[in-house]
């Protein structure tokens, strides 16, 4: 009875096999006390003329390179990408020229020889590369398809319309860069910070999209829409107003400053205050102007202390 069921296993194992069936199914001589047991069959290859490729089957099977265990669907292992420019864990294109390499943790498109290199490019003619796509959005980081950079937001332009730095009709800028969080940087104290333009710190004064910005003076290299603070400010001048002393020097009498005055509400070369409320303020000019006024001032001070002393010079006689 035994050798029987024997006999019987081992034919229809043999036409199971022949049938190419994925799974063997083996039969106890004590059926009645074990369960079938299925044995996976082994992974083979399918070659197709039609489509010119090769199917490795089951889907679930590895397949390995290099190795003998492998633990991944495609195991590759192979030798450092910084030897030979052939070899690497990874080779993809034509060796004699450039091709990429791939190792454990490096990526390089190489040459013929080893100091030959190119350039590597992500997404060239794709979409937006996304770093650390599975975690939130603040501990993402973004390169648009624009060339824009995103930290913890994937749309720079939309970052500057949201926060009010720019408005939504704006051109839409390349090289962006946005970043939705503190900034920290080592060397943020450095010995030099170089603004070849223009820096404008600050909001504008309508509260109109955009940092600070003065139409009636673009040229500014430095424009503050707010209050300023420094411990000493050291501004270059052209001239000073040291001239007054000079002898030739053309002080204006103080009977034709008092016209002056009368006419135009104003000291003279000192600007008035419509020009003053439409253009600004130059600190550095208006300093110098004041100085010049407080000089001639001086002078005329003097010039009436002599004529004081010497008033005072006749009454001592007279009363002698």
């Amino acid at each position: 009875m035994i050798m029987s069921i024997y006999m019987l296993v081992r034919h229809y194992r043999q036409r199971l096999a022949i049938a190419g069936l994925g799974s063997i199914m083996l039969i106890s001589a004590h059926a009645s006390a074990q369960d079938p047991v299925l044995v996976p069959a082994a992974p083979q290859w399918s070659a197709s003329g039609a489509t010119g490729s090769m199917v490795l089957t089951p889907a679930s099977s590895n397949l390995a390179l290099g190795l003998s265990e492998p633990r991944a669907r495609l195991h590759v292992m192979g030798t450092d990408v910084t030897a030979d420019p052939a070899t690497g864990y990874l080779v993809l294109g034509t060796t004699n020229m450039l091709h990429m390499q791939l190792d454990r943790n490096d990526i390089r498109v190489a040459g013929p020889t080893d100091s030959t290199v190119g350039s590597l490019y992500l997404q060239r003619f794709g979409g937006p590369i996304t770093v650390h796509g599975s975690k939130p959005l603040e501990s993402r980081m973004y390169i648009t398809n624009d060339g824009n950079l995103g930290v913890a937001t994937a749309d720079p332009f939309q970052f500057a319309i949201d926060r009010n730095l720019i408005a939504a009709h704006w051109q839409r800028p390349p090289g962006a860069i946005a970043v939705d969080g503190d900034v920290y940087a080592d060397k943020v104290i450095s010995d030099y910070v170089y603004v070849t333009k223009r820096l404008r710190l600050g909001g504008r004064k309508n509260s109109s999209p955009g940092v600070a910005w003065d139409a009636k003076h673009s040229d500014a290299i430095l424009q503050v829409g707010g209050k300023m603070s420094a411990q000493s400010i050291v501004v270059h001048l052209d001239k000073w107003s040291d001239d007054v002393f000079d002898d030739e020097y053309p002080l204006l009498p103080l009977s034709e400053l008092e016209a002056f005055i009368k006419r135009e509400r104003h000291l003279p070369d000192v600007p008035a205050e419509s020009e003053v409320l439409s253009t600004g303020l130059d600190l550095a000019k208006s300093d110098e102007i004041l100085l010049r006024k407080v000089e001639e001032l001086t002078l005329h001070t003097i010039a009436q202390q002599k004529k004081i002393d010497e008033l005072e010079r006749k009454i001592d006689a007279l009363v002698k």
